[in-house]
This record gives C-alpha cells, structure tokens and sequence, in this order.
C-alpha cells in the first residue's frame, strides 16, 4: 500500500514524535513568556507532554518520580493512537458525508 494511504499513520507518528521530543525540554517550558504568542506555544507543548506528566503524578506523585524516556514513550504512544484514530474517524465521517450527499 502506497503511503497516501497511510496518511493516518504518519500524521500519528509525526505528531507522537514531536511530543517525545518536547517532553526531554520539559524544564525550558516551565517558564512564563512575555510575549503572547510564544505562551501560546508553550501551551501548545505542554498539552502535547500533558499525558506523561500525568502518567509521572499518577506513579509516584512527585514530578520526576519516573525516567524521563518513558514519558516520552508514553507521550508518543497516547499521540500515535490519538492522531490515527482522530483521522480514521473523519475520513469515516467524510465517506459517510459523501454517500449522503451523493443521494440528493
């Protein structure tokens, strides 16, 4: 299968591949920025390693109870899984929109 097919796929992986490696700068994100649009990407960042912080509360309640690597692991997985099923799930949506609108 050629890798148009696959768009899912690769978005996933590029997606997941970002958010491991924001989590190894995880202590430069910690900062307030001035200007506005760099905070906004600071929240950008954080909601993307938001899920192996979460996994680090959850085992040890403390912030690095678990090595950073398996965050990022983590944080890859959860985004690989998240961004596949995202497109899987509109491109169902757009085959079903389409035989809709095919019929008028």
């Amino acid at each position: 299968m050629h890798l148009a097919g696959r768009r899912e796929l690769v978005i996933g992986i590029l997606v997941g591949a970002l958010a491991a490696a924001l989590t190894f700068t995880i202590p430069r994100l910690m900062f307030v920025a001035h200007n506005v649009a760099l905070r906004r990407l600071q929240e950008a960042a954080f909601t993307l390693v938001s899920p192996g912080v979460i996994l680090e509360f959850v085992c040890g309640w403390q912030f690095h109870s678990l090595p950073v690597w398996l965050a990022a692991a983590v944080n890859f997985l959860f985004w690989l899984g998240f961004a596949w099923l995202f497109g899987f799930l509109l491109g169902k949506l757009r085959q079903q929109f389409r035989l809709l609108v095919s019929h008028f």
